[in-house]
């Protein structure tokens, strides 16, 4: 899928998908929404996201994700909507978030997300 560098909308939810997240989706440069909710994906959330300087959507809610929310999500311009909810997510949210202007929805429940907003 890495190869796809002009790929603008990757839609695969609700299927049986497993595994990780690869970093090579962080090279999709074009990449307006990802959409992976409802598989039964695992590890982490890959810094390489942050690559997606154009991404609008991030849905990755009802997989099995786990560890922390990569502050590198923080520079992503353009985010409107951030949904990763019925993971498995620890940690405190990175206070990179906060730069996230154009941030609309951030959909965050069923995780073990602690510390202070």
């Amino acid at each position: 899928l890495g190869r796809l560098e002009i790929l603008e909308r990757l839609l695969l939810g609700f299927n049986h998908l497993k595994g990780s997240l690869p970093p090579e989706l962080g090279n999709l440069g074009r990449l307006r929404e990802l959409v992976l909710n409802s598989n039964q994906l695992s590890g982490s959330l890959p810094s390489e996201l942050g690559k997606f300087s154009n991404v609008r959507v991030l849905q990755l809610s009802d997989n099995s994700l786990s560890g922390s929310i990569p502050p590198e999500l923080g520079i992503l311009s353009h985010l409107v909507g951030l949904y990763v909810s019925y993971n498995q997510l620890s940690g405190s949210l990175p206070s990179e978030l906060g730069k996230l202007g154009r941030l609309e929805h951030m959909d965050l429940p069923g995780n073990a997300l602690s510390g202070s907003l």
